[in-house]
């Protein structure tokens, strides 16, 4: 069972990964992402399965649906 610290942790990972950086913030932003990441590792969570969702997270909804159903589509071709 995911505790509350960790459902935070992983909401923060997420909002962060939709901001923008200027300047040199952008190092800072991947020093803080990946301390994020670890921690998140530590508490349980599949770090592969978060980076998933924040690169999903930044497509439009069309386009995420699209890939959806083209995953889908893959995916009964195969008999999966």
């Amino acid at each position: 069972m995911i505790t509350l610290r960790p459902a935070i942790l992983a909401a923060a990972l997420l909002a962060a990964a939709g901001t923008a950086w200027a300047g040199g913030g952008k190092i800072a932003w991947e020093s803080d992402f990946k301390k994020g990441l670890a921690e998140a590792k530590s508490s349980g969570f599949d770090v592969k399965i978060l980076r998933q969702v924040v690169r999903l997270r930044k497509l439009d909804d069309p386009s995420r649906r699209e890939q959806e159903e083209l995953l889908d589509l893959y995916m009964k071709a195969l008999g999966m």
